[in-house]
This record gives C-alpha cells, sequence and structure tokens, in this order.
C-alpha cells in the first residue's frame, strides 16, 4: 500500500536509481508535495495530490482549443505548458499551407481528444488528434491528474460503474473529463467526480464511489 506524505517529510532513506517530486539530501529522500509514495524495484516517487497535469509521451488527454494559427492549433491540456497540434496530423496528409484555414475545421472553446506524442522539458506539448478528435459533452469536470490516472489504471472496474449511470464518461490523463448523460445519472457521477477530487488518498476513491453512487 502507498504511503501518504505532506511536503518536508523524510519518505524513504537508502540509494535509489531514480526518483522524482522528491529532494535527496544524503541517503534522505524528502517529499516536495502533499501526496503519496510509491516504489518499484530502485525507483521511487510520489505521485502528487494537487497540481498541473505533467504530460508523458502515450498518454490520452482532453484539452479545449484556445487560439488558431495558419498551420496549428493551440490546446489548454491543464498543464504548466500548452498543447499543440499540426494541421497535417488533423488531415492526416501533407497540405499546401496556402490552402489551409483552420478556423472552418475547429472554433476556439472546442474539446479535442489527443494523445501526447512528444514532450519536452519547459516546452509545449506535440499533440495528435484521435480518429473521432472533437468532442462533446453534457457536463465537464476537472479533477487532480494524479487520480485520473489512478482512474485510469484500475482494473476492478472503476470506470464502468460511473459508466453504467450515463451514456459515456471519457477520462483524460490531465484530469479532464467529459461526460454524456442527463438526469439524476449524470448528477450522480458528477457527485462521485467531486468526492474522488475531494478524496485524501488514492486507496479512498472506491470507497466514496461506492457511497456516491448507493445514495438512494
Amino acid at each position: 500500500m502507498n504511503k501518504f506524505v505532506l511536503p518536508g517529510e523524510v519518505v524513504a532513506q537508502g540509494s535509489y536509481r531514480g526518483w522524482s517530486n522528491l529532494l535527496r539530501i544524503g541517503n534522505n529522500y524528502i517529499a516536495l508535495f502533499v501526496g503519496e509514495v510509491e516504489q518499484a524495484g530502485l525507483r521511487l516517487r510520489l505521485i502528487r495530490y494537487s497540481g498541473p497535469y505533467m504530460p508523458k509521451a502515450g498518454d490520452r488527454v482532453i484539452g479545449m482549443v484556445t487560439d488558431i494559427q495558419p498551420l496549428s492549433l493551440t490546446i489548454d491540456i491543464n498543464s504548466y505548458v500548452d498543447g499543440y497540434i499540426m494541421a497535417n496530423s488533423i488531415f492526416r496528409r501533407r497540405i499546401d499551407a496556402s490552402k489551409v484555414d483552420l478556423s472552418k475545421v475547429a472554433n476556439i472553446g472546442d474539446l479535442v481528444l489527443a494523445k501526447v506524442q512528444l514532450t519536452e522539458r519547459g516546452k509545449d506539448v506535440l499533440l495528435v488528434p484521435e480518429r473521432n478528435w472533437k468532442i462533446s459533452g453534457d457536463a465537464t469536470v476537472t479533477i487532480s491528474p494524479a487520480k485520473a490516472s489512478y482512474m485510469l489504471r484500475q482494473k476492478d472496474g472503476l470506470l464502468q460503474r460511473l459508466r453504467k449511470h450515463v451514456r459515456d464518461l471519457l477520462v483524460g490523463a490531465n484530469g479532464v473529463i467529459v461526460i454524456r448523460g442527463e438526469g439524476e445519472g449524470l448528477e450522480r457521477v458528477k457527485a462521485a467526480l467531486n468526492a474522488i477530487n475531494m478524496a485524501k488518498g488514492l486507496t479512498d476513491i472506491d470507497k466514496v464511489v461506492k457511497e456516491v453512487l448507493e445514495v438512494g
């Protein structure tokens, strides 16, 4: 079971080959954020409960179009950097720049589904749109990216339990969730997602979801 830690707390001692979100002083590894510590062999990492999304190649994210340039779209991905989608990846072919008008295929405020292709520290993130890349829903909820990733990793049907109450549920690794549904089911799933975001730790998520969904 992962250990809940606070900033400044010594979470481990010894020598590890890799660590993240931790400060090493001598043989001590000190937490820099509120979160949970996960150990895998000689690697140690702190899973943050809060803070912006940290892009990772291969992640599927949900973002919002914030700017339209002649050959690219700028996407807010709930991170410290923006994402961008190149025009050729939208049309999936080589294009003539003089004949492209991305304002005809996207609008400011559109929600998009894309995969992180390339990341470089401190620079904007290259995204590749999914085949059905423009999405819409009846509600959008943003939760901690760490908790969204936990939901995506679970094999016990957490997402399936939520989807039983709505038509569909799209979860981005960046913490943005789009819900398609209506009525009591929609409100119950929104309440469950808000409860997930308020949960103290990752191990509490299944419990709070069960409590919210079983009310009434």
